[in-house]
């Protein structure tokens, strides 16, 4: 099996970063004695060549090693703990709007045979600047950022006047648009990293008793980007469970090549020791929605922090092992390996 993990990795490695990568580490490292270390890695532990830079297992020992839950495990544990019937309700942006709408913003799907609801939509709720997205995308992609002209009836887009059809003809997915709001984030948050609306990753697990663990909480931090997604550039940092509280520096994904950020490398507003917000009720909100679905029994919800409360803006039931493992520079696979098996909790 861990030969057939392999071979996918090859073809789907991003050598872009994996090169990147060598030349970080050039001087430090023999890039031979990487490479071939990396291709050992993946075939006894089950990492992608990404993993191997990403972990910094080339600073790691076996032991230290064991300890990740790299791609290979990743995938098997998802496997095991959610019910891919139930999934796509949740990875389904338009499913997701349905199920959770108590938990979320203000989206709406609006079909291409009823275009003008999608004006009215707008116009009742006078708003001007929007978020088109994808119902399937991932990490950051097919997320675009529009205005609304109330006077032209035009839509604006990357310096681009777009009508209604037009609109439609671009974004539409499955003759549907998936429109929302753009959020306006809590002001302190604001103050740190203005450019992209910043969300906290919470993993949670649904234990066989029914209650709810949280095994993981990460701030993601844009950087001039207009999303916050980790694996598209932007820092990631730890975030203490119990109290809310920034207990990292920020990094990036790609560690091999990331600096370590105590500050916010912009704007210059703390990152290490920063409280998130309304850090209970986000803890009460992801445990309360990770039992809709009690057959997807591990998500990785994204929560925006508003100056009122917090909201969820999707969840990952195949949530990226990066965020929680990174910052920290520590695994967390003899975590997760307790809710695996028959003695599982």
């Amino acid at each position: 099996m861990r030969l057939i993990y392999f071979i996918y990795f090859i073809l789907k490695s991003d050598y872009k970063q994996i090169f990147q990568a060598l030349k970080c580490l050039k001087g430090t490292k023999n890039p031979f004695t990487l490479i071939m270390d990396a291709v050992w890695c993946s075939l006894k532990y089950g990492t992608s060549l990404d993993d191997y830079f990403s972990f910094r297992f080339y600073a790691k020992t076996t032991h230290q090693r064991r300890s990740f839950a790299t791609t290979a495990y990743m995938y098997n544990f998802h496997k095991a703990l959610n019910d891919k019937e139930f999934k796509l309700k949740i990875d389904d942006k338009s499913q997701f709007r349905k199920y959770f709408a108590q938990f979320s913003g203000d989206s709406e799907v609006f079909a291409s045979d009823n275009q003008q609801a999608l004006i009215l939509w707008i116009k009742q709720k006078e708003l001007k600047e929007l978020v088109i997205k994808d119902p399937l995308g991932t990490v950051g992609k097919s997320i675009h950022f529009l205005t609304f002209d109330h006077s032209k009836v035009l839509f604006s887009y990357q310096h681009k006047q777009l009508s209604l059809g037009e609109l439609f003809r671009q974004f539409s997915k499955q003759d549907k648009v998936y429109i929302e709001p753009k959020i306006k984030q809590h002001p302190e948050i604001q103050k740190l990293a203005p450019t992209a609306l910043n969300t906290i990753r919470v993993i949670t697990v649904v234990r066989k008793d029914g209650n709810v663990d949280i095994i993981s909480a990460a701030f993601r931090i844009s950087v001039n980007s207009e999303t916050d997604n980790f694996s598209t550039g932007n820092l990631a940092a730890a975030v203490d469970i119990s109290t809310g509280v920034v207990i990292s520096t920020g990094i990036k994904r790609l560690a091999a090549c990331s600096d370590i950020y105590e500050r916010h490398p912009i704007t210059g507003q703390k990152i290490l020791g920063f409280k998130v917000p309304h850090w209970g009720k986000v803890i009460a909100l992801v445990k309360e929605a990770a039992l809709v679905f009690p057959q997807v029994r591990t998500v990785g919800w994204d929560v925006a922090i508003l100056e009122d409360k917090p909201i969820i803006i999707e969840g990952n039931p195949s949530w990226n092992k990066g965020a929680p493992q990174i910052p920290m520079d520590k695994g967390i696979k003899p975590l997760l390996d307790k809710y695996l098996g028959k003695n599982g909790i």
